[in-house]
């Protein structure tokens, strides 16, 4: 089992850290005492529990806000990806929630859904709150008074779920697929499903499961599957998390390989490796989300976003394997 004090680790936080200090507005080499405002918050970028392209140099990320209580949060946001010192932007969406349901809650997990231009957004189950719903979504990123998002459909988990972080949409068999994982905290084994999905209607069919055992699992304070992404020759990444559930950290996530979504005469399935493969670790970050993403340049990499809690959140490509 990996050993969080390891030199990987630390090379990995390194890397995501970088070694310059970044300036800020009121920063600027040469400025005077007086002309210095007040302090400002380090990042204004909410955690990203949940990530999900939106074309090139564009994301969308999720935010794990809660209702009743932050109904006036974000749940999700726009973001444009850098090749320059102008950095990374991010910008609240807009929802027109259906009925009277309200708000989403506690949105953990975003997908793209290959061949078509719709995302899909997942409510946790929140430690069995009853927010349990899937929602399509139609994204117009181009729309004058910002982005907006239209609710295409909603539908619910095929069976019920208590905190559901990971969910990705691949293709097996000709059909579109859900694969999903709750965390799991502090369990060693964890359920990964695989669940057939049809966009018109929009329904989830019955999963399949099998059973995914975490070598990031060393303490209560970890979750084995924290995040997930299908890649397009179907090879399945999960993220693990350590969160001890106090937002000031520590934190650290790492990110493996772990298996592919095949199709075959039984319908599509989930095969795991024998032993899942290290990609990454990040040690001080709460890796929450997952997405393979397009450059401006058209070039893609597979990104991470984190849900800090109490310092935001980050999104950071991993180097090519």
């Amino acid at each position: 089992m990996p050993e969080r004090s390891s030199s990987a680790v630390l090379v990995a936080a390194a890397l995501l850290l970088g070694g310059t200090p970044a300036i800020g507005a009121g920063d600027a080499i040469g400025s005077s005492e007086e002309s210095k405002p007040g302090p400002s918050q380090a990042t204004t970028l909410p955690g990203i529990s949940g990530l999900a392209p939106l074309g090139p140099g564009m994301a969308l990320a999720v935010h794990d806000a809660t209702s009743p209580d932050e109904d006036d949060r974000p749940r999700a946001s726009v973001m444009t990806l850098t090749d320059s010192p102008a950095g990374v932007t991010w910008q609240p969406l807009r929802f027109e929630w259906p009925g009277d349901a309200g708000p989403a809650s506690d949105l953990e997990s975003a997908s793209g859904i290959p061949g078509s231009s719709l995302v899909l957004l997942g409510e946790s189950g929140d430690d069995g709150s009853g927010f349990g719903r899937l929602f399509l979504v139609d994204i117009d990123i181009a729309a004058a008074a910002g982005p907006t998002a239209t609710i295409a459909g909603v539908t619910e988990w095929p069976k019920p779920v208590f905190n559901v972080e990971a969910i990705a949409v691949g293709e097996a068999g000709g059909e579109l697929v859900l694969v999903y994982a709750e965390r799991a905290q502090g369990e060693p084994v964890t359920t990964i499903e695989a669940a057939p999905l049809t966009l018109d209607p929009f329904e989830i069919g019955e999963p399949v499961g099998v059973e995914f055992t975490s070598p990031a699992v060393l303490s209560q304070n970890d979750r084995p599957v924290s995040a997930m992404e299908i890649g397009s020759a179907g090879i399945i990444h999960v993220a693990s998390a350590y969160d001890t559930g106090d937002g000031a950290g520590p934190f650290s996530g790492s990110v493996w390989a772990i298996g592919a979504l095949v199709g075959g005469d039984d319908g599509p399935r989930v095969e795991l490796m024998p032993d899942p493969a290290i990609v990454a670790f990040a040690d001080g970050f709460k890796i929450e989300s997952l997405a393979v993403l397009e450059r401006a340049d058209g070039s893609t990499a597979l990104f991470l976003g984190t849900d800090d809690e109490d310092y935001g959140g980050v999104l950071r490509p991993l180097p090519t394997q």
